[in-house]
Order: structure tokens, then sequence, then C-alpha cells
């Protein structure tokens, strides 16, 4: 081999490379973790280092992710009390009052083009389980809502059942 032909294989072979650390840490795909909510219920949160799980006002657990613009709320109404219930639907209704309704994978949402945000209320009424979603990027919403899964042990037949629909509660 000539000299030539030897720079043009170190040149392709340091391009291959150069490309391939560029996409390996510059891949801005997000990465999911399933996480339990409650006793009945996971879904899956997008992977963060900046997020926080708060117990607030009788029992609704506030995730706060500031990495993703995800704030995402909580509860199962035969663990919780009455207040938390209300404190949760006056949120809901709240959001959807100021937001215009839409479709996104066969689920309503509420977009709110002020702030330009999403919010998704899923839940199922085997469970009671009750998931509200506010989150700025609305593939991230989309995956968490295909992700939720509910738990119920049937007592019929001795067997825990998983749900992997959300049940619009609303």
């Amino acid at each position: 081999m000539d000299l030539r032909h030897v720079l043009l294989v170190l040149i392709v072979v340091a391009v291959v490379l150069s490309c391939s650390f560029f996409l390996l840490n510059f891949d801005d795909s997000v990465h999911y973790n399933r996480v339990g909510l409650t006793s009945t219920s996971s879904i899956e949160l997008p992977v963060s280092d900046e997020s926080t799980n708060t117990v607030v006002n009788g029992g609704i657990h506030l995730i706060n992710d500031t990495k993703h613009d995800l704030i995402v709320m909580y509860f199962n109404s035969e663990e919780g009390n009455q207040v938390a219930a209300v404190e949760l639907e006056y949120i809901r209704n709240d959001f959807a009052e100021n937001s215009v309704q839409e479709t996104l994978g066969n689920q309503t949402v509420w977009h709110n083009e002020e702030n330009d945000t999403y919010m998704a209320f899923i839940g199922n009424y085997v469970t009671h389980d009750n998931i509200l979603i506010i989150c700025k990027d609305p593939e991230i919403l989309e995956h968490m809502i295909a992700s939720a899964r509910y738990n119920y042990f049937n007592e019929e037949t001795n067997t825990t059942e998983t749900f992997n629909d959300a049940i619009k509660v609303l």
C-alpha cells in the first residue's frame, strides 16, 4: 500500500470514531424507568437526577422533575381521604378550564397554549388509582400514558391481574 491509501484509511477510521463519539455522548433521546406509584399502579418516568417525590395535601404524592419540565400527581382513592380527591379534581379542572382539549395517543389531554404545557388525567376505576401528569413535551406525555400499568388482586380467581390500558377517570 502506498502512502495515499494508508492516509485514506486513517481518515475514514477517524471520521467513524468521531461520529460514534458524538452519537454516544450527545444522545438527546429520553430514557425511561418504571416506577411504582401506589401499591396498585406504576408508570415509566424519564430518568432524571433532578426530581423530587413529596407528599402534599391529604395523601397526594407529587413528583417534580425540573430536567424534563414534568409534574406527576398521584393518589389512590381507596388509600387516601376525600380531601385529597377533591384537591386533585380541583387542580385538574382548573388546568382544563384554561386549556384546549386534544387527543394524544387515544387519550384526552389538555393543552394550555399560554404556557405550552399538556395535562392528562388517567386512572383506573378497578384499582382506584388517579394520576395527573403535566409536562411540556407531548412525546413524554404520550409515552407515560401508554406505559401506565394497574395491578389488581382478583379474589375470585386468587390471581393478580395487570391492566395495560389506562381507563379514563373523566
